[in-house]
């Protein structure tokens, strides 16, 4: 279990009338590093399950509406979350659940409407900036950063969306910037890495988007974009051995993940075409040696 988390009481965290947003994020990325802590929290929302059965408790409503959306049981959780979405620690999300299922449209309106009760909130705000920049409105989300920056540049997730929004505009160096600043302010988390990656991919800087992908690999947990972008570059720097690994790590996880099992044929295909083009170039090499006359 990592430090950050040893400074939890993890089986309390979801017991908070208002959980802590970050507290929850916290939660989420252990869930997916440590079998104890995920089944810690199973036996949790298991407990918060059978209070709800027995009693409509709003409070409990939202707790268990949380714990579903941690494990990425979004339907289900927007089922139970949609009870108590005018709640205010329930918004959150709420929200966060709506866009994650790409219902970015119902998102933004329930959004919109939160933000007209409650400006301070951060969390929604920022959901909000996302939520308007996926469905197209740069400009709106930039006019809320600009309300937000005065008191928030200590957090990671404000440079995040504002990279995101200076990308959308194709200002990618200021976007790299931004990204940067995310990534110093939470290094544990995959979203400023993986936009880094991918604009150094973009623009043919192999050797920035391979460090960066070497570095979101390492961190728990790991997604499968990440191991197929890493193995195509590793495989466009011929590092075939390693592209491989990238494609089996995936095979581990989905054993019929179809990119997978064609990206891996390819550069198993490719070592051996690499070895045997090596082998006739010393073939030649010695050739030559032997034909030359003394």
């Amino acid at each position: 279990m990592s430090q950050e988390t040893q400074t939890l009481d993890i089986s309390a965290v979801l017991l908070q009338e208002r959980p802590e947003v970050d507290d929850i994020y916290v939660l989420r990325r252990e869930a997916y590093s440590d079998r104890n802590v995920r089944e810690e929290l199973e036996n949790v929302l298991a407990d918060i399950n059978k209070q709800v059965a027995r009693d409509e408790d709003s409070v409990k409503v939202m707790q268990l509406g949380i714990g579903l959306w941690i494990f990425n049981r979004n339907e289900e959780a927007d089922s139970i979350l949609s009870r108590v979405r005018n709640r205010k620690g329930a918004a959150y999300y709420y929200g966060r659940n709506l866009l994650d299922m790409g219902k970015v449209e119902q998102a933004a309106e329930y959004l919109e409407g939160m933000y007209a009760k409650d400006t301070d909130s951060f969390h929604i705000n920022i959901l909000l900036v996302e939520a308007r920049r996926r469905k197209g409105d740069i400009e709106g989300a930039m006019k809320l950063l600009a309300s937000l920056e005065a008191n928030h540049l200590d957090r990671a997730e404000f440079h995040y969306e504002k990279g995101y929004c200076l990308e959308a505009q194709g200002l990618y160096e200021e976007a790299l910037d931004e990204y940067e600043k995310s990534a110093v302010l939470d290094p544990g988390s995959h979203k400023a890495l993986f936009r880094l990656a991918y604009i150094y991919d973009l623009h043919g800087n192999d050797e920035k988007a391979i460090e960066t992908y070497e570095r979101l690999v390492k961190l728990n947990p790991v997604y499968i974009s990440e191991l197929i972008n890493l193995g195509l570059l590793y495989e466009d720097d011929r590092e075939y051995e390693k592209a491989a690994d990238c494609y089996r790590s995936v095979l581990q996880v989905e054993p019929n993940h179809k990119r997978a099992l064609m990206y891996l044929e390819d550069a198993t295909a490719s070592m051996t075409m690499f070895y045997d083009e090596d082998k006739a170039k010393l073939i030649e090499k010695r050739n030559m040696i032997l034909n030359t006359p003394v």
